[in-house]
């Protein structure tokens, strides 16, 4: 699991490719950016033991069969880590067939190279965003109040963190929470009162 509290630090990389193989993409990566940290390795097992070992952010699977099926290798990590950002890099016109097995993006190599600025900047782009992910959904699930998501044309509940379930005494494994609910049948309190406040939000305009 990746430290979603440091967003913009090193980038821990797992390169899975073939020990045999003419190219190398783990050194073209250690030779660029000064943020990644990069990792080597030849089998699915060693490539899963790092993933349980350490803190890593990315994985890339380089398509080199018959030596390495990066494709096949990409679904057997996916089962286990279904929200990692896993590359395919290829030479071959592989692309929609890693995308279909969820590849995050697919790295295009030409003559066992790839464009390093061009990749290193999409590597950095999806690894920030889903750290920032990672530390929003943190701050979501562990505030002290209570905090709902609407969908700012309807007004109604799209997420709510456990807190405000808490705080409702509703339990979100039976049903979704809904303005009714925020309303509570209480003096004051409706659920056209509770929309009104949403499209105020929305617009920018003072809620109270």
């Amino acid at each position: 699991m990746q430290n979603v509290e440091d967003v913009s630090g090193p980038i821990r990389i797992v390169v899975l490719e073939s020990s045999t193989a003419d190219f190398d993409v783990s050194a073209q990566l250690g030779d660029g950016s000064s943020r990644f940290d990069v990792e080597s390795v030849s089998t699915i097992d060693a490539a899963l033991a790092s993933l349980a070992a350490r803190s890593v952010d990315c994985v890339i699977c380089v398509h080199d069969p018959p030596e390495l099926d990066g494709i096949e290798t990409l679904s057997e990590l996916r089962r286990e880590y279904h929200e990692l950002p896993i590359f395919v890099a290829t030479e071959s016109q592989d692309a929609d067939r890693a995308v279909s097995r969820e590849a995050t993006d697919v790295l295009q190599l030409t003559d066992g190279r790839f464009a390093n600025s061009i990749v290193e900047n999409r590597i950095e782009q999806l690894v920030d965003q889903t750290r920032a992910l990672g530390k929003y959904e943190q701050i979501f699930e562990r505030a002290n109040d209570g905090i709902a998501i609407h969908d700012r044309e309807t007004g109604e509940i799209v997420e709510a963190n456990a807190q405000l379930s808490r705080m409702l005494g509703h339990d979100p494994t039976e049903s979704a929470l809904t303005l009714a609910d925020l309303a509570g049948g209480e003096a004051g309190y409706s659920v056209d009162a509770a929309r009104d406040l949403v499209e105020r939000a929305a617009a920018g305009s003072d809620q109270t």
